[in-house]
């Protein structure tokens, strides 16, 4: 017998000895990692806007969770599981089944119950756990991301998934900055989860992320903002919502960003916008008939989602659940993304800065030019009205902007021709994006170069005031700051500065010349043009008295 037990721990302890060593190391070791405080966002006036704070992280090791002497005594481990299933979905507000099925997972060690958990309700937690005499739940460190204003420049911030790392917004843009680095607790215990050698712990401290500085004033934003709210009231059917952009244009600095409708960071997956519930509605309707599917979807699917908030009768309907959490994804996405650097439209008639700047800067119109509206232009076979079909008359250069003249404009564009035109437009940067520090920039579509058909004397006409191509409200802002800033074009941005954890500054965005578009000339009368604009033309509604 000893004969035949020293054979066998040869072969244990010499002959596989690495293998045991590797198997008892990955039974002992307990490795958990420790999450860093995201960095915070501050506006341009060091007010937060978004930070990040302690909460906990709830796991379960389904090997730890039945105790034998319970088992002895007459208390099954089915009996046990429940019991804790219990506990932990009441008081963590999880679904029982699916913790049940991962307190059952007996060849794990590691399942995550719950995560973003407040302190006060884990500590509520340990205590129902302690009263019923339950093991095999342990508490990690974790962070919860707050946005303190709410929806408040949702589209510009984005949001924090539940793995913290960004989604949408500056969060994304900046993940690698704003997350820090994890740390590491690494401790060797026994079957009972008691720590064997407390002195071979190793700990490795989570690095907090970098902050950043934005060169948003939440007081511009927020006067913006509670415009748009007017503008999408007096406009509930506007395409997609409303959007607003305020720029320094001496810097390219975005003062102020926002769209509606908007989202609530710290609930990013609920819907609040009507307009989205109902179109969102349209087309679940759409999905149920064409599944052939006779079912009333719950209020509380399309403002929360969740499985549990659809009929029961559809649950096990894979294909059709899908379809349906897919359906409301795609209306999700599109509150989450920002129009104002993604979306195309037409200029319409605020495109005429470019059609007038670029004509004065190459001398083919002066300020005291005049143009005849007659109410229409012949262009080759189309005759192309003006919005007055009257006509304006004679008018200087100077007046027929103040007059949003389509007729006079058609007549610049003329004099400038098909590859002059394109060329500034090109230059003034609305062939590509401006390369703002956002995500899913886009950019406008212009006429096919290359093709007669696309771009031609009646594509020039109808370009010359804004319209038949695309630019997003970013481009088009650009360019009009370009205008109005002795014609030099710039890289607008949003982040000021970034902060290391002890309040440092790691880095700075300064403003950033592309290149110089028009003249300080062409500028300086196109300052004085656009000022007659608002004060005696067309824009009369829009003069602010003292500037």
């Amino acid at each position: 017998g000893f004969g035949l037990v020293g054979v066998r721990l040869l072969y244990m302890q010499v002959f596989n000895h690495d293998f045991y060593v590797q198997q008892a190391t990955a039974l002992q070791t307990r490795d958990t990692f420790i999450t860093p405080n995201r960095g915070k966002i501050y506006d341009a006036n060091m007010q937060v806007l978004a930070e990040s704070a302690a909460v906990e992280r709830i796991t379960v090791d389904p090997k730890a969770v039945v105790d034998e002497n319970k088992v002895k005594k007459g208390i099954t481990a089915e009996s046990q599981q429940q019991t804790l299933a219990t506990i932990l979905s009441e008081t963590l507000a999880v679904d029982y089944d699916t913790v049940m099925e991962k307190i059952q997972k007996t060849n794990s060690q590691y399942e995550i119950i719950a995560q973003k958990v407040d302190k006060d309700v884990s500590k509520e937690l340990d205590e129902k756990l302690e009263a019923a005499d339950c093991t095999g739940v342990y508490s990690e460190p974790d962070t919860k991301r707050y946005y303190q204003h709410g929806a408040f420049l949702s589209a510009v911030l984005g949001y924090v998934g539940s793995d913290n790392n960004g989604a949408y917004g500056l969060e994304s843009e900046y993940n690698d900055e704003l997350a820090g680095t994890a740390g590491r607790l690494v401790r060797v215990q026994n079957a009972q989860n008691k720590d064997i050698m407390p002195e071979t712990q190793q700990y490795i401290p989570a690095t907090d992320g970098n902050s950043l500085v934005l060169t948003i004033d939440s007081d511009i934003q927020n006067y913006l903002e509670k415009h748009l709210e007017t503008a999408l009231a007096d406009n509930p059917e506007a395409r997609d919502g409303v959007s607003g952009i305020v720029m320094n244009v001496k810097t390219g600095e975005v003062l102020a960003m926002a769209n509606l409708p908007d989202f609530d960071p710290n609930d990013a997956y609920k819907l609040t916008s009507e307009k989205y519930i109902n179109e969102l509605k349209k087309n679940v309707a759409k999905i149920l008939k064409e599944e052939n599917v006779k079912v009333e979807i719950p209020d509380a699917w399309y403002t929360e989602g969740g499985l549990d908030n659809l009929p029961e009768a559809i649950h096990d309907n894979s294909d059709l659940v899908d379809a349906l959490g897919s359906a409301r994804v795609n209306i999700l996405m599109k509150t989450w993304r920002n129009p104002v650097i993604a979306d195309n439209y037409e200029p319409g008639s605020t495109f005429k800065l470019m059609t007038v700047s670029t004509a004065y800067d190459l001398g083919a119109t002066h300020a005291e030019d005049t143009y005849y509206c007659g109410g229409s232009l012949q262009v080759e076979n189309w005759e192309i009205k003006c919005a007055n079909t009257s006509g304006h008359g004679m008018q200087t250069l100077t007046e027929a902007l103040m007059n949003s003249c389509n007729v006079a404009m058609m007549q610049i564009a003329q004099s400038v021709g098909m590859d002059r035109f394109y060329n500034f437009y090109k230059a003034f940067g609305l062939t590509e994006p401006t390369g703002i520090d956002l995500p899913g920039e886009g950019k406008g579509q212009f006429h096919k170069l290359d093709v007669a058909s696309d771009w031609n004397e009646v594509a020039l006409a109808t370009a010359s005031f804004g319209q038949r191509f695309t630019v997003t409200p970013i481009q088009m802002l650009n360019m009009v700051c370009a205008i109005v800033d002795d014609g030099k074009l710039k890289k607008p941005y949003v982040v000021k500065e970034v902060l290391g954890g002890d309040g440092s500054v790691k880095s700075t965005n300064e403003t950033e010349v592309v290149r110089q578009v028009i003249s300080e000339d062409t500028s300086a009368y196109m300052r004085e043009a656009m000022e007659q604009v608002v004060a005696n033309g067309t824009g009369k509604n829009a003069y602010v008295p003292g500037y």
